[in-house]
C-alpha cells in the first residue's frame, strides 16, 4: 500500500491546568520520526511537527476570530503552551501504544 494511500487517524487532545479548554484534533499517524524530532527540543522541530499533527483547533484572535494553524502563528505562542501541546500529544499517543517502548 502506498503511503499516500495510509489513512489518517485524529484524535481529539484536551489541555489541562492553566490551558484547560484548549483542545485540538491531531493527526495520530504521524511518522516516528516526527515525533522523535519533537522529543529532541530543536525548535523548528518542535514547531515542524506540530504543524504536522494539528489539523484543527479552538484558538482564536483578540476578535475571536478562528486562528489558522500555521507555523507562523506557532512561532508566536508561547512556549509554555507549545510544551504543553507537546507533552499531551507524547502522553496519549504513547499510552495508546503508539510509540514502541525504547
Amino acid at each position: 500500500m502506498k503511503l499516500s494511500k495510509i489513512p489518517i487517524r485524529t484524535k481529539k487532545f484536551k489541555l489541562v491546568g492553566i490551558y484547560e479548554g484548549i483542545e485540538f484534533e491531531g493527526n495520530v499517524g504521524v511518522s516516528l520520526g516526527v515525533l522523535d524530532g519533537m522529543d529532541a527540543g530543536d525548535v523548528d522541530k518542535v514547531i515542524g511537527g506540530l504543524k504536522k499533527i494539528i489539523v484543527s483547533w479552538n484558538l482564536t484572535d483578540d476578535d475571536e476570530k478562528p486562528l489558522e494553524v500555521s507555523v507562523d502563528i506557532l512561532r508566536e505562542i508561547s512556549s509554555d503552551l507549545i510544551r504543553s501541546m507537546v507533552a499531551v500529544v507524547m502522553r496519549e499517543i504513547s499510552e495508546a501504544g503508539q510509540l514502541p517502548n525504547g
